[in-house]
């Protein structure tokens, strides 16, 4: 059986950016991809809903552990994936100003709650309650393994830093990326042409790519720049109103005061050191 693939994500940390590059990724490959940002989308068993629908690769966007140690235990295909982490104190303002203003409602009922509330307080009374609200998410950074070979690690600091880098990277380790094919070549031009008659003519399935093209993996990066989602926007310019808010690290010590520190600290004493983002307790 062939590799199945994984992006482990968590709120608030470039879910959306690396998504879009995912959809461009998979949809070139034809690989069939699904989101599942809770639980219940795969009815508690992650193993069995890849099976039953056939699934290639896999976003599991709110991502618990729990649900990979029983697909390595069971070992019924091999895999592959990346998960991406942030500094859970940016995780928790991103997601105060993302419910508060800018986040959908859609399906989450819930939120709407939460928005009134965050609307109806002070700016760290509601940081308070939005930690509150993200205590189960942040225990899963805690909870995580960061040591599956399986899996390649990254933190949205790096990543924002070198986005192209650390992209491409991700993709060597899966396995995806053509460096050898370039789409401006008779060949690659002969494929899409095949391709495309084979849709529109011969009406049989197209021809698998088993790798994307070097040059495909960087446009997609590249259209998906913060400054292109933002439209137009650098790193660091705020929109409060944006679900692409900001996009830099260290911004809780913008709104991070003592009373908010204590609450942390107390809520996860073990969880900053754990992922490597302070050697104790005393920032």
């Amino acid at each position: 059986m062939k590799n199945k693939f994984f992006f482990f994500g968590h709120h608030k940390c470039a879910t959306r950016y690396i998504i879009n590059i995912l959809n461009i990724v998979n949809k070139y490959l034809e690989l069939n991809h699904i989101e599942f940002h809770n639980d219940e989308l795969f009815n508690s068993n992650l193993e069995n809903s890849i099976i039953q629908k056939n699934l290639d690769f896999v976003y599991y966007t709110n991502a618990k552990y729990k649900h990979i140690t029983k697909i390595e235990n069971n070992n019924i295909f091999n895999y592959k994936g990346f998960h991406l982490i942030r500094d859970p104190r940016d995780i928790l303002i991103s997601a105060y100003f993302s419910h508060k203003n800018s986040h959908p409602v859609n399906e989450w009922t819930e939120l709407k709650k939460i928005k009134k509330k965050l609307n109806s307080v002070s700016l760290i009374e509601g940081i308070k309650y939005e930690m509150s609200l993200l205590k189960e998410n942040l225990i899963d950074l805690e909870e995580w393994n960061y040591t599956n070979p399986e899996i390649y690690e990254l933190k949205f600091e790096n990543l924002i830093e070198k986005p192209v880098e650390i992209i491409t990277d991700i993709f060597v380790f899966l396995d995806l990326v053509d460096f050898h094919c370039v789409d401006t070549s008779i060949k690659a031009l002969s494929k899409e042409l095949i391709n495309s008659i084979s849709h529109k003519l011969i009406k049989k399935k197209p021809i698998k790519t088993k790798k994307i093209p070097l040059t495909k993996l960087l446009n997609a990066i590249i259209v998906n720049d913060f400054k292109v989602l933002s439209h137009g926007r650098n790193n660091g310019t705020e929109d409060n109103l944006s679900h692409y808010r900001k996009g830099i690290s260290g911004d809780w010590k913008n709104y991070f005061n003592n009373d908010i520190k204590e609450k942390f600290k107390k809520d996860f004493p073990n969880l900053l050191i754990k992922l490597g983002y302070e050697e104790n307790n005393e920032w």
